[in-house]
């Protein structure tokens, strides 16, 4: 895994503060310090490693793949914070993270829906 510091995706892609392709990070270089986002994007590279050959068809053309892979970046993204951050509330930051995903990543799924998802997804990781 390589992390690469650059405002370059985020002038493409609106709302991103970081991407990953493969096993690169793009981080903006004012975030690089945020390890939460780090840790969320780690997601995407382990995903990737597991499947390395349907990852982006999937992320790109099945909307039900990229909002379980998305769920589980930022359940991981959820975990982090809460444990580093002892005044952190889980509840606040499933409500931020549904939003964000139902704001930057265009899915045909309610805000509802969303968060359901995300609460799996937070449920699975803390479950083990």
């Amino acid at each position: 895994m390589k992390i690469i510091k650059t405002n370059l995706f985020s002038k493409i892609i609106s709302g991103n503060n970081a991407i990953t392709i493969g096993t690169i990070i793009f981080i903006k270089p004012e975030l690089v310090d945020r390890q939460d986002i780090i840790e969320h994007e780690k997601v995407h590279v382990a995903q990737f490693k597991r499947q390395p050959f349907t990852f982006w068809l999937r992320y790109i053309f099945s909307d039900k793949w990229r909002l379980r892979y998305e769920c589980e970046a930022f359940a991981t993204q959820i975990r982090y914070l809460i444990s580093h951050d002892y005044n952190a509330d889980l509840t606040s930051l499933i409500d931020r993270f549904a939003n964000d995903i139902a704001t930057y990543y265009r899915l045909p799924y309610s805000l509802a829906e969303i968060r359901a998802e995300l609460v799996k997804a937070y449920r699975r990781l803390s479950n083990g």
